[in-house]
């Protein structure tokens, strides 16, 4: 899940909600009746996914296609290929599904059962009599899966393609000379020669190409490729790779129901809790708080973990819940990026996600916003005007409430860094002290992150100061930024 990515908001509307979450009731095992809220959503958007007859839903076993209904109501199913998706994850009655939806029904599937932590699956390996369907065009897209050896590697690396997958879908010599590979996490593409091999066992292998894709993406022996044919481009092949060699994806996600008393404090997931432990992970012993990045910011939790090792949100939790509007019945699925840091997807009990309105850069509204204490980190919020992007002038106003409070003044450059990406400019800072006062970001610095990152009119940006890396210089400061797209 990456909820706070380029999600589309406009400043003072509803964010539109792309997550939903299904429970595993019975007769879940023929189809699945996505929320009315959300079906409802798509028909009055009048979205062409309304009126779609097939559905993508890629999990961490893969990607499948499945065959959607719609009856009088309006109401969407899952039908034709639901049952094998069901069959292939072992779902059970009580298991529950958060669906992501990225747009002309494509989904994430994140699966969770009764511990309230996500399941967990094994990566197989590629084995023909494992997946009859594999290497035919069924409802579930053609695609093999590789485990990374030494000879994948190296200046003569190379990697054979299943002669299977290779016969059905069309990788003849006349046909096909390269392949592309593409990677869905960055979109990045590397073209890879095809060799075939026709004297004795018959082959089909990738190798000029195929030693840059492996360096770039750090491979190394024991991980996972799973290739996955791309139909509406046959040259290309979307790649995922798991870092792992027949040992259980380790599970990220978790969840949370409110019940009563929620308001006061929050306790993690056993499960959860141990894993940590047993990992003898620095989260377990060595965070006192736990950072919290919803849809309306971020927020710092003060951390209790009792004699049995549980741990428990505590101070900042009671303001989070008031923040957030949280009612009994709301449930939270947190995503867990290690560090005790955590994307929070919140549910209410239409199923569908909460929606919430960003607000304002505005100290009267925001107390705590300039001020370094254990609730919020300090953070303001712009939304791209005009003026923000001019190529020659470009610059942006920082709220003077903000600067005087965090000693901008005595600053010389800020480092903006986009924490989804790890990418950073660093930019000019720039005082007017005669008339009113002002803090502006200028210079080549902000032109080269308003370009690089895409902006436009409406783009609404969420800067958030980094203590930890901001106190290793006397002249720099450094804020995170996290963008939000404004609707087309």
């Amino acid at each position: 899940m990456n909820l706070l990515s380029e999600e589309k908001m406009e400043l003072g509307k509803s964010v539109t909600p792309k997550h939903f979450f299904k429970v595993m009731m019975s007769g879940f095992r023929e189809r699945l009746s996505l929320p009315p809220v959300f079906c409802r959503k798509l028909e009055a958007e009048k979205s062409k996914d309304s009126s779609a007859h097939e559905a993508v839903v890629t999990t961490q076993k893969g990607i499948w296609k499945i065959e959607l209904c719609k009856n009088r109501k309006g109401i969407i199913s899952f039908t034709e290929g639901w049952p094998n998706f069901v069959r292939h994850h072992n779902l059970n009655l009580g298991d529950f599904i958060v669906f992501e939806h990225n747009g002309d029904m494509k989904f994430n599937a994140f699966i969770f059962d009764p511990t309230a932590c996500e399941k967990e699956f094994r990566v197989e390996r590629a084995n023909p009599s494992h997946h009859p369907k594999n290497t035919k065009r069924d409802k579930q897209t053609p695609h093999f899966i590789l485990t990374m050896k030494p000879y994948h590697g190296g200046k003569r690396g190379h990697a054979i393609i299943p002669i299977e997958f290779v016969r059905s879908s069309d990788l003849s010599e006349k046909k096909k000379k390269s392949v592309i590979l593409r990677g869905p996490s960055t979109g990045k593409t590397w073209p890879v020669n095809l060799y075939y091999q026709k004297t004795g066992r018959h082959r089909c292998g990738m190798c000029g190409g195929w030693p840059d894709f492996y360096k770039f993406n750090k491979l190394k022996n024991g991980d996972v490729c799973h290739f996955e044919l791309n139909c509406g481009d046959s040259k290309q092949s979307t790649t995922t790779i798991n870092r792992m060699e027949g040992k259980s994806v380790v599970p990220r996600h978790f969840f949370k129901v409110m019940m009563p008393g929620f308001s006061e404090s929050l306790n993690l997931p056993q499960v959860f809790c141990r894993k940590l432990e047993a990992e003898k992970s620095k989260d377990s012993s060595a965070h006192d708080e736990a950072i919290v990045t919803t849809q309306k910011g971020i927020s710092k939790i003060k951390l209790r973990k009792n004699r049995k090792g549980l741990i428990s949100f505590e101070e900042g939790w009671p303001n989070f819940v008031h923040h957030h509007a949280l009612n009994l019945g709301d449930f939270i699925v947190f995503e867990h990026n290690g560090n005790m840091n955590f994307n929070a997807f919140i549910f209410d009990p239409t199923a569908c996600e909460k929606q919430f309105r960003v607000e304002r850069a505005n100290p009267s509204q925001h107390p705590k916003n300039t001020r370094r204490d254990n609730q919020s980190s300090p953070h303001f919020i712009l939304t791209m005007k005009p003026y923000n992007g001019s190529k020659k002038r470009g610059n942006a106003t920082i709220p003077i409430e903000f600067a005087k409070s965090n000693s901008l003044s005595k600053k010389e450059c800020v480092i903006l860094r986009v924490p989804s990406s790890g990418k950073t400019w660093p930019v000019k800072l720039s005082f007017q002290k005669t008339g009113q006062s002002r803090c502006r970001m200028k210079g080549r610095g902000w032109c080269e992150f308003y370009e690089s990152n895409k902006l436009k009119n409406g783009d609404v940006c969420h800067f958030m100061l980094n203590h930890g890396e901001s106190k290793r210089s006397t002249t720099t400061v450094v804020m995170d930024v996290q963008i939000f797209r404004a609707p087309a």
